[in-house]
């Protein structure tokens, strides 16, 4: 199933140095796969997440717009995108 509206919040945008992800549905925050492309849709990272919020470190990605996807446990697919 995929779709834009999810119970995940992913902040801030534009992100500078950390993107986080935060759930407040204890339902969906276990076995989450959070997945970032880059702009020519490569799969550049690919997290496996297991707690409400969860930061990631962007030292590594050279600026520039990426998108994530985000597949909770329920096999349900949340897409977006930041900078």
């Amino acid at each position: 199933e995929y779709s834009t509206e999810s119970g995940f919040t992913v902040y801030p945008n534009p992100a500078v140095d950390r993107l986080r992800i935060h759930s407040n549905d204890i339902s969906i925050k276990k076995d989450v796969v959070f997945s970032i492309f880059n702009s020519n849709g490569q799969l550049t990272n690919k997290i496996h997440l297991d707690e409400i919020i969860t930061e990631i470190s962007l030292n590594t990605f050279s600026s520039g717009i990426y998108f994530y996807s985000i597949t909770d446990s329920n096999n349900k697919i949340t897409c977006g995108k930041f900078i």
